[in-house]
């Protein structure tokens, strides 16, 4: 379970964490960088979810469909 939540929990850390690294003047195809930072983690967040639920064990998973 601890493995579950320590992926769960990356796509919130390194959204927070990164802020300050990528918060500068600069531009990507003309898009900020961090507005451009934040939408990648927007998106990539699912997978990381999905990918916690599934390392999850069988018994905590059949638990929460209940």
């Amino acid at each position: 379970m601890l493995k579950s939540v320590i992926v769960g929990l990356v796509p919130y850390v390194v959204m927070l964490v990164g802020i300050p690294f990528v918060n500068s003047g600069r531009e990507v195809a003309q898009f900020p960088l961090l507005g451009l930072w934040i939408l990648i983690w927007v998106v990539l967040t699912p997978p990381f979810l999905l990918a916690a639920y599934r390392l999850l064990p069988e018994r905590e998973r059949r638990e929460g469909r209940e």
